[in-house]
Parts: structure tokens; sequence; C-alpha cells
């Protein structure tokens, strides 16, 4: 049996970007965290590296400095995570190095996010859209599912398949058309 796969007339709305081919992207930040630790600290510093690793996840020793007037020991590292995260990271990375044993004086972060632009092949269309909830049945098993939950297995060019049961497994278990935009509006 073959099944029309209906556009939702109350879903279609104009495309805002309708025609673009490049977006910008954030990327990932980069956060560089600064500790001021007591002198003895260093003296543990495998110690702290280890639980740097267990915190942060990978993570780059920047810049080590001494300060003797002080009698501390500021310890810069470079990781990447997400922004969002980051303040209540900071306040977790400080307790969890405190509860080890560690005197951390302050800890500061400064973020530096670049943006990347991002090119595709085809524009956006003009116009988006959902399709309407259409259940459809296996031609082997008969079993009755969603559309949605069709499988598609396109992992190798010569083995095209598409429409595969998810009940039964059965490939091309049943016809499907889309209904076009340029049908409806």
């Amino acid at each position: 049996m073959k099944y029309l796969i209906r556009i939702d007339r109350d879903s279609i709305k104009k495309n805002p970007n309708a025609g673009r081919t490049s977006y910008c992207v954030p990327g990932r930040a980069e956060i560089t965290l600064s500790f001021s630790l007591k002198k003895e600290a260093i003296m543990m510093q495998g110690d702290l590296y280890n639980k740097l690793q267990d915190l942060l996840g990978r993570y780059e020793v920047v810049n080590t400095r001494e300060n003797l007037l002080t009698d501390t020991t500021t310890v810069e590292i470079l990781a990447t995570c997400c922004w969002e995260e980051m303040e209540d990271r900071a306040k977790e990375i400080k307790q969890e190095l405190e509860k080890d044993g560690f005197t951390v004086n302050s800890i500061m972060s400064s973020v530096s996010r670049n943006i990347q632009q991002v090119h595709t092949l085809t524009p956006e269309p003009e116009y988006l859209y959902q399709f309407l909830e259409t259940f459809v049945q296996c031609n082997k098993c008969t079993e009755e599912f969603s559309y949605k939950e069709l499988i598609f297995n396109d992992h190798d060019d010569d083995d095209w398949s598409g429409n595969i049961c998810p009940c039964c497994g059965s490939q091309d278990c049943c016809e499907i058309e889309y209904e076009k935009i340029k049908d409806v509006i």
C-alpha cells in the first residue's frame, strides 16, 4: 500500500533564513583558570594536576608564577568547556581542591570563544513545516506504526534500503510519498 505523508498546514511558516548558505556558529569556549595557591600546595604539585585532571578532563598548564612576597604560587591552566557551566565549575573546583588540602587564595577565569563560519552546499528552504502524524502498515508482518519509526539503512551505497519495518526488519515494508510544499502553497 502507498501512503501519502501530508504537510501540516498549520505548521507552514516563511523561513527567515531562506536562501542562506552560511552561518556563524560559536566555537567551544576556552577557559583560562588562574589559581593562587599557598606555596606548600606546590609541594603536592603532582596531586594538584591529578585532581585537575579529574575535575576538568583535558587541560594544559599555561603558566606557573611564584610570588615570594606573598608566599603564593599562581597556576594558570587552559581548559575547554561550556561557558554556561564555568561559574559553577570554578566554585566546584575551588571546593574540591580545598577539600583535598590545597589552600586556594583565589580563582579567576577568563573566556575566549571563537566564532566559526559554516558553509552549506544547499541553501535554506523558503518555507519551514512539519508533517502530520501518519500511521503505516508493514506489508510483511502487518504491524501498524508511525512513519517516523521507519528505519533507513543508507550506510552502503550498493545495498541502499529504506523503509525498514521497526517490528520485523523487512526492507521496503511500505511505500511512502511525501507531500511537496510547492503543491500546498
